[in-house]
């Protein structure tokens, strides 16, 4: 069972590399390297497996790994050119709404509130800072993620990619100042939404609130 897990996992690898060259090649001219492809396999292979053995197999697992498939193109993508692409988030909302349509959820309140409370925040600062806080995509796939993981999951994901963007900025600032180069504070902010929704998948809501909220 192992080793054709990991089989499994490498496949679903290829085929997302396939898809993120597919769908970036619509939006911009893709540079396609063998250390991409590696890096995207190789997390792929990671992630499947840990949600596999997270939560066995079961309808759950197959839901959640759709949900990082989505991630995991949207982060490679969104690193390389900024962009979230529409249809991604069409097609995870839609499943995503079918599936809770037929287990009887009401997780399509947790994806409007998910994207109207960073929303709000983000149009509050804007307004202080006059410069865009979040991009639309961001709030879209905010939505999505609410659909899938329901409304404590949802902000929560909010909470924590916030926190993780925030470390990654504080970390790069600091290696900028040392080796003394210009500090970019434009960052795709997707990679850290997509991390942030994994770890509250994975670890559990209860775990996540104890790490923010000690």
């Amino acid at each position: 069972m192992g080793l054709s897990l990991i089989l499994s996992s490498v496949f679903a690898g290829l085929l997302l590399n396939y898809l993120v060259e597919k769908i970036s090649s619509k939006y911009f001219k893709y540079n396609k390297t063998i250390t991409k492809k590696l890096l995207i396999t190789i997390t792929t292979t990671i992630v499947f497996m840990s949600i596999y053995y997270r939560y066995s197999f079961s309808i759950k697992t197959f839901y959640f790994i759709l949900l990082t498939s989505i991630l995991i193109i949207i982060t490679f993508i969104d690193i390389d050119n900024f962009i979230i692409p529409d249809e991604l988030i069409i097609f995870g909302s839609v499943v995503s709404i079918l599936v809770n349509i037929f287990y009887k959820n009401r997780n399509i309140l947790s994806g409007v509130l998910c994207f109207l409370i960073p929303y709000l925040v983000a149009y509050i600062f804007s307004n202080i800072t006059k410069k865009e806080v979040i991009g639309g995509g961001d709030l879209k796939l905010f939505f999505m993620i609410g659909l899938f993981l329901g409304t404590e999951g949802g902000i929560l994901t909010i909470i924590m990619s916030i926190h993780i963007g925030a470390i990654f900025g504080i970390i790069l600032f600091i290696y900028c100042k040392i080796k003394k180069l210009d500090f970019n504070s434009v960052i795709p902010f997707g990679p850290f939404i997509s991390v942030a929704c994994f770890l509250v998948m994975f670890l559990g809501s209860d775990t996540i609130k104890s790490i923010l909220f000690i």
